[in-house]
Parts: C-alpha cells; structure tokens; sequence
C-alpha cells in the first residue's frame, strides 16, 4: 500500500509521494475496509532502491511514492492492520531507477559485485524480519522479482542471509515472482518461469508466489465473455493459459500464493493489465470484467497447490473524494493509477469473491486408472473418481462426487 501508515493525519513520514498536508482516507480506514470486505492478510508493499553503480540496495528518498518508510511508519501500519482484524505481511520490492517497476529482470539488470548487493541487502530484510518476529507476523516475503540474483548461483548467499533472519523470524517465508502464463514452459526460454524452477532460497520458502498480470485479448476491446475465453486460449500461443500456469504451479515445490493480480482502471487493460498510457478513458466495466474473469478462473482451477490470492492495488488517496470518484490524476501521481480498485466495480467483484458470494460455473473432472487427487474449486463441480484408488476434494460448493 502506498501511503502513510501512521495515524497521525500527517503525511509528513514516508511515502508521502504527493506532498499533502493531509490524507482524504487514513489507513484504520483502509483496513477496516479490508476486513470488511472479507480480507484475512494484507501485503505491505515496502521499496528499497538499486544503485546500479554500486550494485547497493538503498532505503530510496527520491522516486515519488517509492520513497522508502521508515521502521516506526511500518510499525505504526502493522499495528493499526493487527487492530482491525487483518494480519500484515511484509513485502519488499527492489525499485530501479530507471524502470517503474519491481523486476530485475536480467536485460534490465545484471549484478556485478553481489556481495555488495546482498550486504545491502540483508541489512534491510534483517530489520523487517525483526518487526516480523516482534508481532509473531505468520508470513514475510524475502524478495520480489529478483531476476538472476534469485537463483541457485546465488545458494550459499541466501542460505547465509536467511540464516540470519531465523535469528529474529521463525515464521514462513515466500519469493514471488512475475509469471508469463502464454509462456510458462521450459521450451519457451522465458526467465521468469525459468527463475522459479530454480530459486536459490527454495528449501527456506513454505510458498512461492506467483505475480499473475495477463493480458487477455489482442486489441483494446473486449468483454466479459472474450476474457473468460482469452484464458482458454491464448491470443499469442494458442494455448490453453491455465493448464500452462496449472502445470508450472505443479513442477515446483512448494505451493503457490498468487501474490499478484490485478487490472487497471484505464481503457484497454486486458490486453496490458497495468496499462500506464494515461490519454486513454477510464473504463471501469472492463477493469470489474477482467477482474470477474480472474476471480473466476481461479476459484475453479486453483486445485490443491493454490492457497491464497492478493489482488493489486489499492490506491484510496487517488480516487475518493468523500466518497465519490475524483480520479484526475497529476504528472506525478498518474503513473501509479495502474491497478487501483479502491472504490471501484472491481472492489465489489474482489469483495464477492473473498465472501463467497461470487457467482460462477463448476468444472467438470473425471479420474483415471492411477492413484490420483481430484480437486474442484469454489463453484459447483462435478467430479467423477476414476479406477485408481483416487481421492475427491470438492472443496466449497454444492458439488457432486462419484465413486470409481
């Protein structure tokens, strides 16, 4: 969440991206929401600054809303989260200067002194990981979006700095990860699959997350119907994209947390879900659309590797006005609109969803000869056990089960 966690009406502490003297909603506010809405955790989206040249992550004072906040600022958050009902987790991303985003992807960034990198670093993971253990926080993630430097060249030195968080924080630990669902196979040579399957902390982690922004049509237009088929079958590949994001979630070993997802606000979303071209209208029917799609998909093919889904973002102080959308963002504030839900038709779909009230149609499985787990999802399902001696997971729902 990008904006001051404390509670003084103050925007004085980071990240105070746009200079106010107040704050339109505070975060009780936001967290109350949340609860209200049916939410168990929050993600506390916490930047540090790579300096290129010397390969140093840095506490960042100057990106706009990417200035780092201080430990007291995320303390005061966790409190106010803990308070409402909602357990925080610390999130840290690694922001580079000249991309507006989290991922050191290797032709954005290739490390040259990396005991310098993880020095820095730790020194930043070891504090967080201290205010995780303080407030017993179940979860804390280790990284985000690292690129190379997540992978098992780099074992000894995430064994070593882990080593050092279980000093202060014996809860579990995730890394999560960008994941191209039109190209998520070992043949496809994408990094970003490739960078799970061969994570340098993996034996530390209880889950791997997955950051699931998909793009869903080929042009700007699309409705609900064509983005619940875009996820059938791929506009680029052809491929089905959740049996390719099922089958990757099943070669790893840990399960998942979809730690990311989302659509923005702006026209055009599902075919680039953080659409930042700021010319183009709002539209927040197909931004509720995309995210009913999603939902969707997900509570019925999530099966038995998927435990939890964080959707992306929210933004209050951008476009709420007393309750009453006023989104006309500055030069400053525009490029992070991105994925922003708060108060939008999107929120309500998401609020379904975590109530359970979301509508939508079961799937349909049928067993073979092999010993097998047969898993629904949230709808109403039909499973069929096969010949082996298979198990039957209805999960939620008024489902059917038959024995083989």
């Amino acid at each position: 969440f990008a904006y001051d966690w404390d509670t003084d009406n103050d925007g004085s502490q980071a990240p105070d991206f746009r200079g106010k003297e107040n704050w339109d909603v505070q975060t009780p506010d936001v967290a109350a929401r949340i609860a209200s809405d049916g939410g168990n955790f929050a993600l506390f989206h916490i930047n540090f600054e790579l300096d290129k040249s010397t390969d140093t992550v840095n506490r960042s004072p100057t990106i706009g809303r990417h200035v780092t906040p201080d430990l007291e600022n995320i303390e005061d958050g966790i409190n106010t989260y803990l308070a409402a009902g909602v357990t925080p987790i610390i999130y840290p991303t690694v922001i580079l200067p000249d991309f507006a985003g989290s991922q050191l992807a290797p032709e954005r960034y290739t490390p040259s002194n990396t005991d310098a990198w993880f020095n820095s670093y730790g020194t930043h993971i070891k504090e967080l990981a201290e205010l995780s253990g303080q407030y017993n926080l179940p979860y804390m993630s280790i990284g985000c979006g690292l690129g190379p430097i997540a992978t098992a060249t780099y074992t000894q030195q995430w064994d070593a700095l882990i080593t050092e968080v279980r000093e202060s924080y014996t809860g579990n630990l995730w890394y999560s990860n960008f994941v191209n669902a039109h190209y998520a196979r070992d043949s496809d040579g994408d990094h970003n699959s490739a960078d799970l399957k061969n994570l340098g902390m993996v034996e530390h982690l209880s889950h791997i997350g997955f950051n699931l922004y998909t793009d869903l049509v080929a042009g700007d237009d699309g409705t609900y119907d064509d983005f619940i088929a875009g996820w059938s079958n791929s506009y680029l590949s052809g491929r089905n994209l959740i049996t390719e994001v099922q089958n990757l979630a099943k070669s790893l070993p840990k399960p998942i947390i979809m730690t990311e997802f989302g659509y923005s606000a702006l026209d055009g979303s599902a075919n680039s879900p953080l659409r930042r071209d700021l010319e183009r209208l709002l539209d927040y029917q197909e931004q509720a659309d995309a995210f009913k799609a999603w939902l969707q998909t997900w509570m019925s093919n999530g099966e038995d590797w998927l435990e939890g889904v964080f959707a992306w973002d929210l933004e209050p102080d951008f476009n709420t006005n007393n309750g009453i959308l006023n989104e006309v963002p500055d030069s400053e504030t525009g490029l992070f609109l991105t994925a922003n839900y708060w108060n939008h038709p999107a929120h309500d779909i998401l609020t379904q969803a975590f109530q359970g009230t979301l509508t939508g149609t079961g799937v349909t499985k049928t067993g073979t000869d092999a010993d097998e787990t047969v898993t629904g999802g949230f709808f109403d399902d039909d499973i069929t056990l096969g010949a082996g001696n298979d198990v039957g997971n209805g999960k939620v729902g008024n489902d059917s089960l038959v024995g083989g």
